[in-house]
């Protein structure tokens, strides 16, 4: 059978390894195209529910370029037409409640070759505001310009504030760089700090701790050729082609100056560097990176609730050696926690669900924990670039862009780098979080791609290739185990041969031995019987012994008395012994008892021996007398129970010597309840209170069975017992059903 099971599985295996496709766990739907590229969404119109921003650029200028916000059908309800064909504007636009009406605002950045300027849209107010919050100019507006904004919150009002950073990709006369900070309800700068520091978007403000800080980093230029520095209030831009340019903010120049590396506002675009300033500009603290730095990248984790900064940096220490680095640092004091050093450059840098994605030019990707240790990790054809997550069916997967310049492909990964979707496509990827949809920008059609994602059933993910495989495989199992059950038959007839023969001579041994349990069973069921009776019959016994004792010693004795105690002792010896042997109870039976005349008959027994050992008998009967068992039966209850109580009185030697009856009535039932002064029931008779054989008495002074006969009685009579201990003693308590006619009839 495991031969079987090993050819099947490992055909299936060959199978699955050998298929020319991949089927995975979400497929990527196409819902609809529409004309230019989704670059931004939001809750931005007070009577919708979502809205898209696209970005439409004709490079061909046959139609204007605009923005336009759609709806979640795809559908436009507002358009911004540019102004003139020089105008461009960054798809980094900045969305996000303002002025904290529930409903977003969106800041655009503008710009043309003569200046930059920032716009504010919000279509929630009355009427909506559409206004040129900031304006700066600029004479090297080319697409290597870098603009980036992020809000803050810079004064003591509730309303937001924004940062705008201009950098550069390389510089040139003429560049400029720096940071501003822009007043949206003022439409004021409040600050601005110009530079020669290449920002890269890498701007992060935090509004925690003691003091609310911006936290930025930027990147070191290694260019041999051309570099740029500010000192003095002016940028000084050097180039071996172009000669040295000195110019201001305004880009008035003065080529009299002289770079003053020592002044306080010097910076130079050589230096990487990670600084963090408060709301006024003023320094927290700031960590430069040894080494010509090419890249920064900056984001933020939760270690233990902590806040923290991920830096990622590229330096290059000496010719053909690099260091690359991963860093944890405190926000608030700048002190690196954590360090990780790569042997390979570290291509991309993605934090998401606390997770880091790193990605490397070797065409692998890594995912660290908040430890900075390799947890998970994958390889691709081409070179990983990760874009964002998703929630799809509460699980959180990764999209990641697998292709160089030109995107290949669209994978999907989840925590543990395994893929659950692919889709071959060519364009820049927007992810929407909100509806869980990827649009796809087609730059040379002008058009965008929307892709929906749906689950994909377990059944529909296997190959057609493998369920041939699989029938196969099954057909093949069939056709080695009809081979191997017909090889085999020959061998089974003779095992069956010998084991009728052996099975025969266990059923002879088998039968013995049930004759001789069956002979020990009865010779058991003897003993009990003859063990009742002896115990059951020892009462009438001593009443005739002490009657005829009575007649005997005393010649004044009433005679016709004891004559007559004699004659019912021996009368309920008879039908004792007659419940026994028969073990069920008659139709003829009598069915019937008076509680008062069989304890008076029981007291006028007994009583004399149990006054002779100074046990004092108390009666308090208020219950309906009639009782549903026959007399005998009761009388054979109160011997049992009251001649334990007896010896277990004697045997405690108190000084306080009673039995007490009490009897009253109970839903149509009558509970007596017998208490002794004795010394109760031991844990064992708890345990297993009414098991035979079970006794705590003296060899030969107990069978063991009284309780045992007095249960029998009563569940035949459709009663209950229980017994329990209590301060004094014991108690028995009984609940016996009261006659009826119906019952007699």
């Amino acid at each position: 059978m495991r031969f079987i099971i090993l050819l099947f599985v490992s055909v299936l295996l060959v199978a699955t390894i050998s298929a020319e496709e991949e089927n995975f766990r979400y497929n990527f739907n196409l819902d609809t195209t529409i004309t230019g590229q989704i670059v931004a969404e939001g809750n931005i119109f007070p009577d919708m529910n979502y809205t898209y921003i696209l970005h439409y650029i004709d490079y061909r200028h046959i139609k204007p370029s605009r923005i336009e916000f759609l709806d979640e059908n795809y559908s436009a309800i507002k358009t911004f037409l540019f102004p003139s064909k020089g105008v461009f504007i960054r798809k980094t636009l900045l969305v996000f409640d303002f002025d904290g009406d529930s409903f977003d605002e969106v800041v655009f950045v503008f710009y043309d070759s003569s200046k930059v300027w920032l716009e504010y849209y919000d279509p929630s107010n009355t009427p909506q505001v559409r206004t040129k919050i900031f304006e700066m100019p600029i004479r090297q507006a080319t697409r290597s310009q870098i603009f980036s904004i992020t809000k803050a919150q810079l004064d003591s009002d509730k309303m937001l504030e924004i940062i705008l950073s201009i950098g550069a990709s390389s510089y040139s006369k003429y560049s400029i760089s720096g940071l501003w900070a822009i007043d949206i309800a003022e439409e004021k700068t409040i600050w601005e700090k110009p530079s020669a520091e290449k920002i890269y978007r890498n701007m992060i403000y935090i509004n925690k701790g003691e003091l609310p800080s911006l936290i930025y980093s930027g990147s070191g230029s290694n260019s041999n050729t051309e570099s740029l520095s500010f000192s003095q209030g002016h940028y000084f831009f050097q180039s071996k082609k172009k000669g040295s340019f000195i110019y201001d903010i305004n880009y008035v120049e003065n080529n009299k100056l002289v770079l003053d590396t020592t002044s306080q506002d010097y910076s130079t675009s050589s230096k990487a560097f990670i600084r963090a300033v408060d709301k006024n500009q003023g320094l927290l603290w700031e960590k430069y990176i040894n080494g010509k730095a090419i890249t920064t990248k900056l984001d933020t984790m939760h270690i233990g609730g902590n806040l923290r900064l991920l830096l990622s940096s590229y330096c290059m220490k000496a010719l053909n050696k690099t260091e690359n680095l991963l860093e944890i640092i405190n926000p608030f004091s700048g002190k690196v926690e954590k360090r990780k050093i790569f042997n390979e450059k570290i291509r991309h840098m993605f934090l998401a669900n606390n997770r880091v994605i790193v990605s490397f030019n070797k065409k692998k990707m890594f995912i660290l924990d908040n430890s900075l240790n390799i947890i998970d990790s994958a390889h691709t054809e081409s070179y990983f670039t990760p874009i964002s997550t998703l929630k799809l069916d509460g699980e959180n997967v990764f999209v990641i862009r697998d292709g160089v310049t030109i995107i290949q492909k669209i994978i999907l990964f989840n925590k543990e780098l395994k893929k659950q979707a692919s889709l071959k496509a060519n364009g820049i990827v927007y992810v929407s979080k909100k509806n869980n949809f990827i649009s796809v920008f087609d730059r040379l059609k002008t058009t965008s791609k929307i892709y929906s994602l749906s689950y994909v059933p377990w059944y529909n993910r296997i190959l057609t290739k493998v369920l041939r495989t699989i029938a196969i495989s099954v057909l093949l199992s069939i056709v080695i185990i009809m081979l191997m059950w017909i090889a085999t038959l020959r061998v089974s007839s003779n095992k069956i041969k010998r084991q009728k023969n052996e099975l025969e001579a266990t059923n002879k041994e088998l039968k013995a031995t049930t004759s001789k349990l069956i002979q020990a069973e009865k010779l058991a069921v003897y003993g009990t019987i003859a063990s009742s009776i002896a115990h059951e019959i020892n009462s009438p016994l001593g009443a005739i012994i002490n009657s005829a004792q009575r007649i005997k010693e005393n010649k004044n004795a009433n005679i016709e008395q004891n004559i007559n105690l004699i004659e019912r002792a021996g009368k309920r010896a008879k039908v004792i012994i007659e419940k026994l042997l028969i073990g069920i109870r008659n139709n003829n039976d009598e069915v019937k008892a008076n509680l008062v005349d069989v304890i008076a008959e029981w007291i006028e027994i007994s009583d004399k021996q149990f006054k002779n050992l100074g046990i004092e008998i108390n009666l308090e009967v208020n219950c309906n007398p009639e009782l549903a068992i026959s007399s005998t039966e009761l009388n054979q209850i109160f011997t049992n129970i009251l001649f334990n109580a007896r010896d277990s009185i004697m045997e405690r030697k108190g000084e306080h010597k009673s039995i007490t009856i009490k009897a009253h009535d109970y839903n149509e039932h009558c509970k007596i309840i017998i208490s002794d002064t004795g010394t109760g029931f031991s844990t064992t008779k708890l345990e297993k209170p009414f098991e035979a054989f079970i006794t705590t008495k003296e060899k030969g002074k107990g069978t063991g069975l009284g309780l045992w006969v007095v249960k029998s009685i009563i569940d035949n009579i459709d009663g209950k017992i229980s017994i329990r201990n209590y301060e004094m003693g014991a108690e028995v308590e009984l609940i016996i059903p009261l006659y009826t006619e119906i019952e007699n009839g």
